[in-house]
């Protein structure tokens, strides 16, 4: 290549999320020990079908043998069956240089990844021949993917291996986010009546979705039903959420990967690896409760040497009635065994399961009153310790998060009023000081449709130094400096306005993705700029022209400064207007003693009238509950449309009997609706209320959260048949 180190091209889906944050962490292991870099690019899922991934596929284009020595695919998330054939025709140009996947083959180079078929049949084994489950529902990832295929097919196998019977009926396909799992469970239970024992999921995010859809319905895990999830994804977060899983290290594949495609540049050629065996962890979820039998029988237990011997003491000291000298020292010892788990969040979940299984012993000690407040204190100790190391990580992160929205706030202002970016080099470098990062460049395509015609920079850390030179293009889209980057395109609606480059190792894997998209919308928000410019100056030419130049510039710009707080499709405020809006009106409340209330509103039934009756329908009867909803209350109350089916409004008063009224109301206003709307489906609503004290401290989240929790009463009300209705 024309620099003097070697470089590695990835390409993956996102540039990054808790996935590719995995992947990323092995290669860049790699690369520093290997004194080479590693450009990470972000091309999108590569489904045509969505403006977004044909914008970001340019960034593949701009690989090229020149610039890059090698290239990683991260096909795992990156490649869907149904767009295999494009991105073979895409890639075939890189086929010349040395190539692996994570994930399925593309071009038949070497793939590396873990035997999905295996996992699945791991975790089937155990629940059938351990466990004795004969009564299955499966959580599937898109039938496109072929990963998800692959456990599918060998959760089917694993079924007519041990002679139980298969139905379609069985399996959801989700959507490898914890939303799929949450939907699974309506669709099991409640529309195909289903009575499964275990519910086994392709990923873990969707198991978490599985646990909170059984818990909404009082269905306790596993002793009703149990879980497992798949990828044995870090869950500290979710101390609760003890699920078994197959434990899956995508660091340790992104490592090996580096080292292949490393080995491949430098002429030289290992036997093939073949596909890595994940490790079953098992968990309270599939109905392993008994911390000494999974000693015994699990070779690959999560708890440590140093975790089974803290265990012992505390059993022995709860035996021996909890003498009060010993206390302290067993407080001292559980405290460090805590610090050192931290380094492994799965082993947190251990812990808690640790003290679960104390509870007998404690029962059955010489002072079973002094063992439980022993317990308990034991659990606050955990939750105080994995909630400050959370607390510290997560008040850094939302401290850098606000510092950098404040920036570059600044920034879009400032660019707006002028547009010589060369007066805003201050303005950038100190949103690379936040982001943590030694270098950025920011760069602009010169034709916004055409990329092939090169690129100017905007701003990089490079211009200070002296002498330095380059002019982005074919063959020079990347700086020849030392360094791994990442790669993101800057791209709005069909445009694709530049690209930009940051450092790769930033600690907060968000910030990424949260730069793309302010860069994008501060690039449309500036070209619309120019537009309205280059507009105003044609039309000045005449005054009747320019009277008119002058009206749509001012639309324009109102339109712009709209677009942060309306919601498009009902024209009320956005969840951020909303929640702007309400937080300024409830201060005034609260200083002018102003007794006011949270109106929730849920529209019923909007995924029937999408599945049934198309989209277009299901936005017809969101505009339609909005209507409802403008019409039904006063002017100088704040509407907000918070997101799909669900609204809310802060109405000023809260006396007895307000509530009801407004009900009615809307319940007429509904009525009429669909009257005059005369469509196959019904317009209706479901409310919650929840009145706030002038005088109180509660902020603004608490009163939706309490109101949510009024909307949901209402709604398993009305699903027993002894609910009211807003029809």
């Amino acid at each position: 290549m024309t620099g003097s180190r070697t470089r590695i091209a990835v390409l993956m889906d996102v540039v990054f999320s808790e996935f590719q944050e995995k992947v990323k962490t092995g290669v860049l292991k790699f690369v520093r020990e290997a004194g080479i870099d590693a450009y990470f690019l972000g091309l999108g899922n590569m489904d045509p079908a969505f403006p977004e991934n044909r914008l970001k596929t340019a960034l593949l284009d701009m690989v090229s043998p020149g610039e890059f020595d090698g290239v990683i695919i991260v096909s795992t998330s990156l490649m869907n069956a149904g767009t295999l054939d494009s991105f073979k025709e895409s890639l075939g140009r890189l086929k010349a240089l040395p190539m692996v996947s994570i994930g399925p083959s593309v071009l038949g180079e070497e793939r590396l990844g873990f035997d999905n078929r295996y996992g699945i049949s791991r975790i089937m084994t155990h629940l059938i021949g351990d466990h004795g489950y004969r009564s299955f529902a499966y959580v599937s990832g898109p039938f496109t993917n072929v990963e998800a295929i692959e456990r599918l097919e060998a959760f089917k196998e694993s079924l007519a291996a041990a002679e139980i019977p298969f139905s379609s009926d069985m399996v959801y396909e989700g959507n490898f986010a914890t939303s799929g799992g949450l939907e699974s469970v309506e669709t099991f239970l409640d529309e195909r009546h289903l009575e499964p024992r275990a519910i086994v999921c392709a990923n873990d995010q969707m198991a978490i979705g599985v646990w909170k859809g059984l818990a909404e319905r009082g269905i306790p895990v596993p002793g009703r039903i149990a879980v497992c999830g798949y990828d044995g994804e870090d869950l500290s977060h979710a101390i609760t959420h003890r699920i078994t899983t197959l434990r899956q290290s995508f660091e340790q594949l992104g490592y090996i990967a580096a080292g292949r495609v490393y080995e491949k540049i430098q002429g030289e050629e290992s036997p093939p690896l073949g596909l890595l065996k994940g490790e079953l962890r098992l968990r309270s979820s599939c109905g392993c409760y008994s911390l000494e039998q999974r000693s015994a029988e699990n070779e690959h237990s999560d708890i440590e040497h140093g975790q089974y011997s803290v265990y012992h003491t505390i059993v022995s000291h709860i035996r021996e009635g909890c003498p009060h000298e010993r206390t302290d020292a067993v407080y001292s010892r559980w405290t460090l065994i805590i610090s050192e788990a931290l380094e492994n969040k799965e082993s947190i979940l251990e812990l808690e399961h640790m003290l679960n299984t104390c509870e007998q012993t404690a029962a059955a000690s010489p002072d079973p009153g002094a063992a439980r407040y022993f317990l308990l204190s034991l659990y606050a100790v955990l939750q105080e310790e994995c909630g400050h190391r959370l607390f510290l990580l997560n008040s850094v992160f939302r401290s850098i998060s606000a510092k950098l929205q404040q920036a570059i706030d600044r920034l879009q202002k400032s660019l707006l009023d002028t547009l010589d970016f060369s007066i805003h080099r201050e303005e950038f470098r100190h949103i690379a000081k936040l982001c943590g990062a030694r270098h950025l460049h920011i760069l602009e395509f010169r034709n916004f449709e055409l990329t092939d015609r090169g690129a100017v920079v905007r701003y990089s850390t490079r211009e200070s130094a002296p002498g330095s030179s380059w002019q982005p293009g074919p063959g020079a889209w990347f700086p020849d400096e030392t360094g791994s980057m990442a790669v993101n395109i800057i791209a709005f609606d069909n445009l694709r306005y530049g690209y930009f480059l940051l450092d790769a190792d930033i600690a907060y894997f968000g910030i990424y993705e949260y730069l793309r998209t302010r860069f994008s919308i501060i690039s449309r928000d500036l070209q619309r700029h120019i537009d309205m410019q280059k507009l105003n100056k044609k039309l000045s030419l005449e005054v009747v022209e320019r009277q008119k130049a002058e009206l749509e510039l001012k639309e324009a710009l109102i339109m712009v400064k709209q677009l942060a707080i309306e919601d498009e499709l009902t024209g009320l405020n956005n969840r951020r207007g909303f929640l702007t809006l309400a937080e300024q009106q409830m201060k005034y409340y609260h200083r002018a003693g102003i007794p006011f209330s949270i109106l929730y509103a849920d529209l019923d039934n909007l995924k029937t009238i999408n599945d049934t009756w198309g989209h277009e329908e299901g936005d017809t009867a969101i505009r339609a509950a909005a209507e409802v909803l403008g019409s039904c209350l006063r002017d100088s109350d704040i509407i907000g449309r918070l997101g799909g089916d669900e609204f809310a409004a802060l109405l000023q008063g809260n006396e007895h009997g307000d509530i009801e009224k407004i009900e009615d109301r809307i319940a007429r206003a509904c009525g009429a609706k669909n009257s005059l709307l005369n469509k196959p489906w019904a317009l209706s609503m479901t409310l919650g209320h929840q009145n706030a004290d002038p005088k109180g401290k509660e902020s603004l989240q608490e009163l939706l959260k309490k109101a949510d929790s009024s909307l949901y009463r209402k709604k398993q009300q009305k699903k027993a048949g002894t609910g009211r209705g807003n029809n």
